[in-house]
C-alpha cells in the first residue's frame, strides 16, 4: 500500500483515524480535542432525537394553528377520522425522517466512513488523500 502523498511525494503521512484519536483526551466526565483532531474527525451519522423533537413541535404548532382557524363543529375537529388525520399530520413527518436517517446511515454515511478510514494526511503539505487497499 503506497501511503506517499500524491501532491508532494512525502512519506510523512498519517491516517486520519490516528490523527483523530491522538487528539482526543478523555477524563472522568470531560473530553477535550485538539484542532487537528476536530479537522480529522470521522463523518458524523445522521441523528434521530434532535430532529424528531423539532419536527414534532413544529408540526404540533402548525396543526394547532390550522385547527384553531376551523369552526368548532368542523368534522376535522370533532370526528375520529379528523383525529386520525391530525395524528397522521403530526407523525408522518417523524416517520419519514426516521426512514431517511436510517437509509442515509446505512448507505451514504457508511461510504463516507469507509472513505475516511482509507484517508491519510500529509504531515508536510497538509494534503488529505485516499489510499486504495489494492495499491
Amino acid at each position: 500500500m503506497d501511503c506517499n502523498c500524491p501532491s508532494c511525494t512525502s512519506g510523512q503521512t498519517q491516517r486520519l483515524s490516528v490523527i483523530y484519536e491522538a487528539g482526543v483526551m478523555r477524563t472522568n466526565r470531560r473530553s477535550m480535542q485538539t484542532a487537528a483532531s476536530r479537522r480529522a474527525a470521522p463523518p458524523p451519522p445522521m441523528t434521530y432525537a434532535g430532529p424528531l423533537v423539532a419536527i414534532f413541535f413544529i408540526f404540533l404548532i402548525l396543526g394547532a394553528l390550522a385547527i384553531s382557524r376551523l369552526p368548532s363543529d368542523a368534522w376535522l375537529v370533532r370526528s375520529a377520522p379528523g383525529n386520525a388525520l391530525q395524528a397522521a399530520f403530526l407523525f408522518a413527518p417523524m416517520i419519514l425522517w426516521v426512514i431517511r436517517a436510517h437509509r442515509y446511515n446505512g448507505t451514504t454515511w457508511r461510504q463516507h466512513l469507509n472513505q475516511w478510514q482509507r484517508s491519510f494526511q500529509c504531515n508536510r503539505c497538509g494534503q488529505v488523500f485516499e489510499v486504495s487497499k489494492s495499491g
